[in-house]
């Protein structure tokens, strides 16, 4: 074989020198863009633990919440039919639909009424006591509650605050209805 001329190592040396770069360019090339989709990866992944984060956040916890728990309802018995049933009889008799109509944690059955206009405290003490006995009749065969309340609100004075007219309350241990104004 025959010797290389200082012109063909040279010409060699430099092919070598340029094949070698161009790898090393490549190999650097090759792991910026790794880099890059490392970067962009680990920003897709904050980004699903923010948007996690965020709608289990929003979503009510079943502890410390400021909701009323609904199971009182299910617990005692009382149902969405037996709230349809209610409303029905009070639309029977041209009574108003309730603002609100639950079972509060004491097992007392509590529809809040708003009158906008009352004529006088008779006519409170009248409404309360026939919606409350109209109540109670529609819900004494289902035995579901033993304890029911009417209370009356006026409109609110302003955010957050109640105007109570007062409330009617029956225990089906042998009471009566007994109506309590609002004290003054």
């Amino acid at each position: 074989m025959p010797e290389l001329t200082s012109e063909e190592k040279q010409k060699i040396y430099l092919e070598e020198k340029a094949r070698l770069e161009a790898k090393e360019k490549l190999i650097a090339e090759k792991k910026k863009k790794n880099m890059k989709n490392m970067g962009m990866g680990c920003l897709v992944l904050i980004i699903v633990v923010v948007v996690i984060f965020v709608v289990l956040s929003r979503l009510p916890s079943e502890k410390g919440s400021n909701q009323k728990p609904q199971t009182t309802r299910t617990q005692l018995g009382f149902s969405v039919q037996h709230e349809s049933e209610i409303q029905t009889a009070l639309r029977g008799k041209g009574f108003p639909a309730p603002k609100s109509l639950e079972v509060n944690e004491s097992g007392w059955l509590v529809a809040t009424f708003v009158l906008s206009n009352p004529r006088s405290s008779a006519y409170l003490e009248s409404f309360a006591t026939d919606t409350l006995l109209t109540i109670r009749n529609t819900m004494y065969p289902h035995s579901v509650v033993s304890k029911y309340r009417v209370t009356l609100e006026g409109p609110s004075p302003g955010p957050n605050l109640v105007l109570l007219y007062g409330s009617a309350r029956f225990l089906e241990d042998g009471g009566s209805v007994k109506w309590e104004p609002a004290k003054k």
